[in-house]
């Protein structure tokens, strides 16, 4: 079977822990017979067996502190709001399922003939966390409900609904809510409530025994986050559980927040991080405790960026 550009691409980001250092060498790899020859080329690599695979961690524990800022006014988090919704709303009129997933075969041009690996993979991903929500005597979901923000197309909201008596899936972007609701028809799944993002500020949530967000947080500014991880936290019921993922680090950033207010924002991804401070911080003050906070590798970059999944539970 062929090989494609898209798996080459991420040979080099989970084997090698960095991008392609060129278009030509990506056609190169691309000559491979198949997949497993691909593979066994990376792993026979000089640079595989030097210690630079992505999964040896790339930053050391003494990295240099980043300036971040997070206090923000509720007028402040408006006018943050408002610019991730252009943002966003703008990629899903142009990119809706590139702008879930960034692999070349989820451009629009591509879609028609990967859409069906792309439904795939929200499922597959939903059985990872049933695995870790067994594993913290998580049970019943049938009679429970949960919080998805950033649902996007519903890659994964039709998944959770098929485990949870109700789901409340959140996001900023009509032109997302729109194909998700379009899919969820489709599938006659008719327990999900699908919700706009309120226009001018962070609203409460509905309240959950399980919340969910995966690369989502990452794109909204460190006070937009910390208000969303502490949103989170708050609809908990009592033993609810919350995962999430949320980068915590990234080499070289800062955020001034009336330095970026100020700025003109492109209409496309943002990367952000949260140091974990503040996520243990807002766990505290809402009652939870940290049951598991994993490095993962949502961000790709290990060499510059630390992406952590937090597991917490309202106590």
């Amino acid at each position: 079977m062929p090989v494609s550009e898209e798996e080459v691409v991420w040979c080099y980001r989970l084997l090698l822990g960095r991008e392609p250092e060129s278009r030509d060498i990506v056609l190169q790899h691309m000559k491979c017979d198949n997949r497993s020859a691909l593979v066994r080329g990376f792993l026979g690599s000089e640079e595989f067996a030097s210690g630079l695979a992505a999964w040896i961690p790339r930053l050391p524990l003494a990295t240099d502190k980043i300036d971040v800022e997070v206090d923000a006014t509720d007028s402040q988090l408006a006018r943050l709001n408002k610019r991730i919704r252009l943002e966003w709303s703008h990629l899903g009129i142009e990119r809706p399922h590139f702008s879930v997933l960034s692999a070349p075969q989820f451009l629009p041009e591509n879609i028609e003939s990967s859409i069906t690996d792309f439904w795939a993979s929200g499922e597959a991903e939903v059985a990872s966390l049933e695995r870790v929500l067994e594993r913290h005597q998580f049970s019943s979901a049938k009679a429970k409900t949960c919080v998805e923000y950033g649902c996007g197309v519903g890659r994964v909201t039709a998944a959770l609904a098929r485990r949870f008596g109700r789901v409340y899936a959140y996001d900023i972007s009509p032109a997302h809510l729109a194909l998700a609701k379009k899919h969820l028809a489709e599938n006659r799944i008719d327990n999900v409530d699908l919700i706009l993002c309120a226009e001018q500020s962070l609203q409460e949530l509905s309240s959950c025994d399980f919340f969910y967000s995966c690369i989502v947080f990452q794109h909204n500014p460190p006070p937009v986050i910390l208000r969303l991880v502490e949103t989170a936290l708050e609809a908990l019921n009592s033993f609810g559980i919350a995962i999430f993922q949320v980068p915590s680090y990234i080499e070289g950033y800062q955020f001034r927040l009336e330095q970026y207010l100020d700025s003109q924002g492109a209409l496309d991804f943002e990367m952000h991080c949260l140091p974990q401070k503040f996520v243990f911080d807002a766990a505290a003050r809402s009652r939870c405790e940290i049951l598991e906070v994993r490095e993962d590798g949502c961000t790709g970059a290990p060499h510059k960026i630390i992406s952590n999944t937090f597991i917490i539970r309202k106590v």
